[in-house]
């Protein structure tokens, strides 16, 4: 006769085993935490059995897979037999922007926290170009110091840090960053939107009037 052991706590099924004839007398023997009541037939794939008392029942089975916290995004491993824990999920977030949407039962991306990201990189650019130690400062120092290294004008580099400062903000208040679309008043890069230095003008312009032009046939 077979038996089926289960473990002592969560009742979930171990192993089977050829039970013991009984020294004693008739019978077999069959030692704690175990039964002669048989396992159910054609279990599904991804179910653990536990034993209820009087039979088996079966409970989905993710014990090794990697549950995601939908707060804080931690990984742990799942160590129980059942549903997923209540605040868990098995699908792992790809980007640093995604927040749990409990309707949707998924991640989804945070729209104003990738904003803000950005907004954020791009004010700690700007901040980092009007430092005491930037090209443009320095350009203004020379300039204003009649250095024979001062390249440009003083206006030039005066209108680029103007640039800069509308370019990017931060409100301090309500701890938000913003970035403005100033094309319409200074040059801009076409794809970062950034101002352009009065070098990188310069060199957008040569390339510009550098390009091949092409020859219309009469």
């Amino acid at each position: 006769m077979l038996i089926n052991h289960y473990d002592r706590v969560t009742k979930v099924f171990l192993c089977q085993t050829k039970a013991e004839p009984n020294p004693e007398g008739k019978g077999y023997l069959i030692p704690a935490f175990a039964t002669d009541i048989p396992l159910p037939q054609n279990v599904p794939e991804g179910k653990a059995l536990v034993f209820n008392g009087e039979g088996w029942d079966a409970f989905d089975d993710h014990r090794g897979k990697t549950a995601y916290c939908t707060k804080t995004k931690e990984p742990s491993e799942i160590d129980y037999v059942g549903t997923i824990k209540t605040g868990f999920t098995l699908k792992e977030s790809v980007s640093e922007f995604e927040q749990w949407d409990d309707a949707l039962q998924d991640w989804k991306v945070d729209v104003e926290l990738e904003r803000q990201a950005h907004n954020r990189s791009e004010y700690m650019w700007s901040k980092s170009e009007l430092s005491s130690e930037s090209k443009a400062s320095v350009q203004i120092t020379l300039h204003n110091e009649g250095s024979s290294r001062a390249t440009f004008t003083k206006e030039a580099w005066t209108s680029y840090k103007e640039a800069l400062r509308d370019y990017a903000s931060y409100d301090a208040l309500s701890d938000f960053y913003s970035v403005n679309d100033i094309s319409k008043t200074y040059a801009t890069d076409s794809k970062t939107k950034r101002p352009l230095s009065p070098a990188e003008e310069a060199e957008k312009l040569l390339q510009s009037t550098s390009s091949p032009k092409t020859e219309v046939a009469s």
